[in-house]
């Protein structure tokens, strides 16, 4: 008789749970560990991130003239709460599914990287979009500076919150992705008075371009993965 091959498949499964919860532990730092402090986090690798891969954006905010001081309010809280989220994810004392997708000197080294840079820009762009557009919603309904502020926070917590989770190349993330980019580049159009008859801003459609190409880049590998499995 054959030796069952089945304690070999267990000791095999088992192995590769033990490698999937050492990378994941990795990512999430043990609760008072001093290393990488929550708010070097939310400083260094939040805000630093957010404010440079949202500089298209934030030069379209600097050019809206209507509506400009809900604009830059909602603009300024949206960048801020997405600080919060990027810092909070990458020091894993909160428990919110997917780790934060770091970018490690080695991804840099092979391209993946770079292309995950890139993707960000768009992701970060179409968060504080949504949330100055929702915002303006709010303040064009009567509601106050407080409600706009409020409103977006959540909007930009959300979109930047679901990155981790949207992170993978699989069709479904794919297609989430693509709408948010998609929806994110038509909500700035929007209030940066794109679609107005006249007096558009050539800078702020440059800087839409910017980012609609830097989405492109972000769906084009997972686009290519697929088609190869």
């Amino acid at each position: 008789m054959m030796p069952s091959d089945g304690p070999r498949r267990e000791g095999r499964r088992e192995e590769g749970s033990r490698r999937r919860r050492a990378r994941r532990g990795a990512h999430r730092p043990e609760a008072g560990s001093d290393r990488d402090g929550w708010l070097t986090q939310v400083v260094h690798y939040g805000f630093s991130q957010v404010v440079v891969l949202s500089t298209p954006l934030v030069w379209v905010v600097y050019r809206t003239t209507a509506d400009a001081g809900t604009v830059r309010t909602a603009a300024v809280v949206g960048c801020l709460v997405a600080a919060v989220v990027v810092g909070t994810l990458r020091d894993g004392r909160v428990d919110a599914g997917p780790p934060w997708p770091t970018v490690t000197a080695r991804r840099l080294g092979v391209g993946d990287g770079y292309r995950e840079l890139v993707g960000r820009v768009a992701s970060f762009s179409a968060a504080v979009g949504l949330a100055v557009f929702c915002g303006l919603v709010v303040a064009d309904g009567g509601g106050s500076a407080v409600a706009v502020a409020l409103v977006a926070a959540v909007v930009a917590a959300l979109v930047v919150g679901s990155l981790p989770v949207l992170a993978g190349h699989g069709r479904r993330g794919t297609a989430v992705r693509g709408a948010l980019h998609t929806g994110g580049l038509w909500a700035v159009a929007d209030w940066a008075g794109l679609f107005a008859p006249a007096g558009v801003d050539a800078t702020v459609v440059g800087c839409l371009l910017v980012v609609a190409v830097c989405a492109l880049v972000d769906l084009r590998p997972a686009v290519r993965r697929e088609a190869g499995t």
